[in-house]
């Protein structure tokens, strides 16, 4: 199969008999093509930031767009000139919903410290669980005195050996103790 037109076709190309256009139809067409795409930027402007964004990045141009239509209309300050859009239940309306944006953009942006705890390894879990120390001092009392360890008399002290320096004393009255570390 040969490539190309033969001799005396024609292919593609204005069809016969159409007419030239004229340049009013020019501009309109240029009108209509440039009204297509300022409809298609106005929308993509509003529809852009959306799209494959992180959740982040989309709650920030919700945060940043409700700022700036607060800001149009915003009631003017004592000594700034009037504001013509002003208008302050609608600026209270966005403020508000600025505000949620924030609250929900603050994870992403601050990191929220927590207390965190820690835990045992296994091997030290299964011990006992930790006693007073008075309690525990008391148990040990008691399992030597049960092992023979102590007598329940006192025994008495070796001879000290009175030497010059030491002058002998009275001895000291020694109250008893109820084994809670207070004498009684």
């Amino acid at each position: 199969m040969p490539r190309g037109a033969q001799p005396g076709e024609r292919r593609g190309g204005r069809a016969k008999g159409t007419p030239n256009r004229t340049p009013s139809q020019k501009v309109q067409d240029l009108a209509v093509k440039v009204a297509k795409a300022e409809a298609r930027a106005k929308a993509k402007v509003i529809i852009e930031p959306l799209e494959h964004k992180l959740a982040k990045d989309a709650l920030d141009w919700g945060m940043q767009y409700c700022m700036r239509r607060a800001a149009f209309c915003r009631p003017a300050l004592p000594g700034e000139p009037r504001n013509p859009n002003e208008d302050e239940a609608e600026h209270l309306k966005w403020l508000g919903l600025m505000g949620e944006f924030a609250k929900a953009l603050l994870p992403f942006q601050s990191p929220k410290f927590t207390a965190i705890a820690i835990q045992m390894p296994a091997a030290e879990s299964k011990k006992q669980p930790e006693l007073d120390p008075r309690e525990q001092l008391w148990q040990t009392y008691l399992g030597m005195r049960r092992r023979g360890e102590l007598a329940r008399e006192a025994a008495p002290a070796p001879e000290a050996k009175v030497s010059d320096a030491a002058p002998a004393s009275e001895p000291v009255p020694v109250k008893e103790d109820d084994a809670d570390g207070v004498a009684a």
